[in-house]
């Protein structure tokens, strides 16, 4: 993924902000130390609305940070998206959701355009 986005940037003349959110800190910390100037994430505790439990502050700085991903996504002019749920929806806020679209296949580590 890290080089489709180097590639895309070279060919594209743009030298992007890098907006990344997973559920794995192993990969958010990827990213960001690729792109240690041009990138950014959300800090906060990662929570799967779907199995939220425990201590409540933890819970309410995780709801904070999935509405902030949320929006943050939906304003990405382009967008590499994960077979998630979320991004898909959170990708349908975008003016134009289909344009600049990708999705990558965690099984092939490919990425096709969306």
């Amino acid at each position: 993924m890290l080089k489709f986005v180097d590639t895309y940037s070279v060919n594209n003349d743009s030298k992007p902000l890098v907006f990344v959110t997973s559920d794995s800190s192993e990969a958010v910390g990827i990213v960001l130390r690729h792109f240690p100037k041009s990138s950014m994430t959300v800090v906060g505790s990662i929570l799967h609305v779907d199995k939220a439990y425990g201590q409540a502050s933890v819970i309410s700085n995780g709801f904070i940070k999935v509405i902030t991903d949320f929006y943050l996504l939906g304003e990405c002019q382009t967008s590499i998206l994960s077979q998630s749920g979320f991004s898909v929806l959170a990708n349908r806020r975008r003016k134009v959701p289909n344009e600049n679209l990708y999705f990558y296949d965690e099984n092939s580590r490919t990425i096709r355009k969306g």
